[in-house]
């Protein structure tokens, strides 16, 4: 897509380019003061959100080098990623 990928990027991937603009879901950032959480909503049941927690994982693994946590329900994923054992700004 022409832009660095770092963390900025996935940011901007989950909240505009798949939550606005491609609709997959509907995204909640938050962050604090030891972590960084996006709860991504949508309707489409629990192999969607089976596959949205496997590529998160994957995208923060191979672009980041950071590990997540993820949790899932039939109509939500949440992304959690520890600020403590990394340098990231927030964005």
């Amino acid at each position: 897509m022409g832009v660095q990928s770092n963390h900025s990027f996935l940011v901007c991937l989950y909240k505009k380019l798949l939550s606005e603009f491609a609709g997959w879901f509907q995204c909640d950032h938050h962050i604090r003061r030891d972590k960084e959480i996006f709860h991504l909503c949508h309707d489409l049941g629990t192999k969607w959100s089976i596959y949205l927690a496997e590529a998160a994982s994957e995208m923060f693994k191979s672009i980041l080098n950071e590990e997540v946590t993820t949790e899932i329900s039939d109509s939500s994923v949440t992304i959690t990623v520890n600020r403590q054992n990394n340098t990231l700004t927030p964005p």
